[in-house]
């Protein structure tokens, strides 16, 4: 299994107004029989706040809370800030 850190994948796809859209795509090889795990797919949105907070004097997450109200698809995904 590759290293979470190399499959971590989001890129800034546009900017609308005051919205930031990240976009990217689940890796295959953090999949269990067609689900993703929910860690992974929550690490990239945590990694698309990361970059849009960059340059802001709170660049750090301070605190996470998720539910899974059902398994992740695998597509590409979104991430609007």
């Amino acid at each position: 299994m590759a290293p979470l850190t190399h499959v971590k994948k989001s890129s800034f796809k546009e900017k609308r107004g005051d919205v930031t859209i990240y976009s990217g795509e689940l890796n295959k090889v953090w999949i269990i029989i067609a689900i993703s795990q929910g860690g992974y797919a929550l690490g990239l949105l945590i990694e698309a706040y990361q970059k849009a907070q960059a340059d802001t004097p709170h660049p750090e997450v301070m605190h996470v809370t998720s539910h899974f109200l059902r398994t992740t698809a695998i597509l590409p995904f979104e991430v609007r800030i």
